[in-house]
């Protein structure tokens, strides 16, 4: 499986509907900005998605405010290798006709874990815990982001690499 794009509604500093992130036809990204630009939120509304038991803190929600949900929704494409996996364990019928699967999240209140759904595209809508066994799935295929800190100089951040 491959991530295609996210998508981050109400968390932290990302505001509005659909602010979306496309990962389509790239296989490492680099996120980098201006101090402030949400980068860090990206990041963290990702590893969000990815895990399994994740609860949202009242700094999570935009604004501070649980009127604001979170919603953080991920498009896969399954691949080549995933045929046996998918066949073995059913993921088969979460995916659609392009090869797609979307799997979000959504926190309406804090200290919560956040709400799994899964598209399901016989019905055209998301489907509460959708398929089991997904998220870990998931969790194990996604890719892992690499926080690399401020650096001031190119010496500390050729040190920085090579640790």
């Amino acid at each position: 499986m491959k991530l295609l794009d996210i998508t981050v509604n109400n968390f932290r500093s990302i505001n509005g509907e659909n602010v979306k992130l496309s990962l389509e036809g790239s296989d490492i990204i680099f996120v980098f900005g201006q101090n402030n630009a949400g980068k860090s939120s990206w990041l963290s509304a990702y590893e969000y998605l990815i895990s399994p038991k994740q609860k949202a803190i009242l700094s999570d929600f935009l604004g501070f405010s649980e009127e604001n949900p979170i919603v953080i929704l991920a498009t896969f494409v399954k691949g080549e290798g995933d045929d046996a996996i998918f066949a073995e364990k059913g993921f088969d019928k979460w995916v659609d006709k392009d090869g797609k699967l979307k799997f979000r999240k959504t926190w309406k209140n804090a200290d919560t874990e956040g709400q799994k759904e899964t598209f399901d595209p016989a019905i055209n809508e998301y489907v509460l815990n959708g398929f089991g066994g997904l998220e870990q799935h998931l969790t194990k295929q996604a890719p892992t982001p690499v926080r690399i800190p401020a650096l001031p100089t190119q010496a500390e951040l050729t040190k920085f690499i090579k640790d």
